[in-house]
């Protein structure tokens, strides 16, 4: 059992394909069987508001908070967090930027580690100098 949490501003392109996403990722861990996405619209100026109006209507396990204006990821993930009715909880971005396979690693430790952090890795854009500085940093940190 586990919440999903997804901040949108403006995911509008995004939000349908993030919701299929969190899918994809359970539908592979065969051990979740109750999970809830709280969708956190952050004063969205585009369709997002319509689009998970939409989903809410044929999806039980969508749970839809939407701030007037825009508050900032901090407090949308707060808002988010009153609302979570499972032990354990996951960020997910709503611009669709997490892969399933990053979402099924994440949840296949979802009983053997208290918490459970994902970063995403760029390392074909970055100069040789800044991958070289965050080796360096991944390494401080591990220690």
């Amino acid at each position: 059992m586990i919440s999903f949490l997804v901040c949108a501003f403006n995911e509008e392109k995004n939000i349908k394909a993030t919701i299929e996403t969190i899918y994809n990722s359970v539908n592979k861990i065969k051990f979740i069987n109750e999970f809830q996405i709280i969708v956190i619209n952050d004063g969205s100026q585009d369709s997002t508001d319509k689009i998970i109006q939409e989903m809410i209507v044929k999806d039980k396990n969508i749970t839809y908070l939407k701030n007037s204006n825009n508050l900032g990821i901090g407090k949308s993930i707060r808002k988010g967090l009153e609302s979570v009715k499972y032990p354990k909880f996951m960020l997910i971005p709503g611009d669709n930027d997490m892969p399933v396979e990053t979402i099924t690693a994440a949840l296949e430790h979802f009983n053997s580690a208290d918490l459970v952090i994902t970063f995403p890795i760029n390392n074909e854009k970055r100069a040789k100098i800044r991958h070289v500085i965050s080796k360096l940093f991944n390494l401080i940190y591990l220690i």
